[in-house]
Parts: C-alpha cells; sequence; structure tokens
C-alpha cells in the first residue's frame, strides 16, 4: 500500500517539478526580401502584473524561407486552480512599409501543467500587423 502511494506520488509530482517543454515553430508570412524579428514566449498570468517569459530567441535577420523556433519551460502557473498554462507569443519585427518595430501577439492556447512535452507549427502572417512599440 505504501509503495502504491509513492508511486502515485511520483506519477503527479514528476512533471510538476520537471515542468512543460514549449516548442514552437513555423514560418512568418512577410513579402518583404529582408527583415528583423525575434520572438517571446510568454505564460499569462491572472493575479500578476507581468507575465513571465518563458523562452525567446535572439533578434534575427530574415530572408526567405522566414521560419522561426523558439523553446520555453515552465514549472508553475502560480495560483491558477485550473492547472493550466496559458501560452503565447510576441513577435517584434520589422515586416511592414515603413519598417517601424512592431509587437504581434499570438495566442498558442492552454495546456495542462502536467503535460511533458507541447509541439506545435503555425504559421504566422506578420506583415504590417501588430502595435508600434
Amino acid at each position: 500500500m505504501v509503495s502504491q502511494h509513492l508511486l502515485l506520488t511520483f506519477i503527479f509530482l514528476i512533471p510538476a517539478v520537471l515542468g512543460t517543454r514549449f516548442h514552437f515553430s513555423g514560418n512568418l508570412i512577410c513579402p518583404l526580401p529582408v527583415f528583423n524579428y525575434r520572438v517571446e514566449m510568454h505564460e499569462e498570468d491572472t493575479f500578476k502584473e507581468v507575465d513571465d517569459k518563458i523562452g525567446e530567441t535572439d533578434w534575427m535577420v530574415s530572408r526567405r524561407p522566414n521560419t522561426y523556433d523558439v523553446i520555453g519551460n515552465d514549472t508553475d502557473d502560480g495560483a491558477d486552480i485550473l492547472q493550466e498554462f496559458e501560452i503565447y507569443m510576441l513577435i517584434i519585427h520589422d515586416c511592414n512599409p515603413s519598417r517601424n518595430v512592431k509587437s504581434l501577439k499570438v495566442d498558442w492556447g492552454t495546456y495542462n501543467i502536467y503535460l511533458a512535452t507541447v509541439d506545435k507549427t503555425m504559421d504566422v502572417q506578420i506583415y504590417d500587423r501588430g502595435t508600434h512599440i
């Protein structure tokens, strides 16, 4: 009986301690031959002023194909009673006619905190999208 209790404890405790690894990739759709971008991955926190940044890329100079690849890791969702990660990306880029830097928020969905790995691909239209920063 004790060994079953320990086994169940480890089954539910280990994923929470190790966290969830998020891997998102895809194409940035932009008609410009060259543009600059960086990607930040965040976990939204309802009860905190600032969301947790869980992954990011360096500034990149993109030439076709315009691909992105970002990895993040999170171990705790704070006070969320639903025990879910709410993940979004900020794509900071200058893919627009005036070449001003913009930030585009892209929602990646909600995931149970006990998942070990989330691996998804999405193409994102960024041309002249987002807010000026």
